[in-house]
């Protein structure tokens, strides 16, 4: 079982910088494991998606990085970064509530 964590900067310019960390729970590697969307409140990233992660081994955490503009969201505001994607055994699909830097 995959679950999504994430944490975001922001630079000068207001965009958002997104590290988001999978980790595997299960006891088996997660094999071709790639993010397929992802969405900060209504803003799309502008970081090309799918992103590919290859293998997560069981008890193992990959981070991806994402880009969203600034118009995702008013600084201190709560919303919701939603990730989803695939691996060779299935999907995941998570949504992570976010405070904006």
């Amino acid at each position: 079982m995959l679950e999504a964590e994430a944490s975001l900067l922001t630079d000068m310019h207001g965009n958002l910088y997104v590290t988001v960390s999978l980790i595997n729970r299960g006891d088996a590697p997660a094999v071709s494991v790639q993010i397929l969307h992802a969405m900060l409140g209504l803003a799309s990233p502008t970081t090309n998606t799918p992103i590919q992660m290859d293998v997560i081994p069981a008890g193992c955490a990959v981070s991806a990085y994402l880009m969203f503009p600034r118009s995702s969201g008013a600084s201190g505001s709560l919303t919701s970064l939603r990730i989803s994607g695939a691996h060779e055994a299935g999907s995941f699909c998570s949504a992570i509530p976010v405070v904006l830097p």
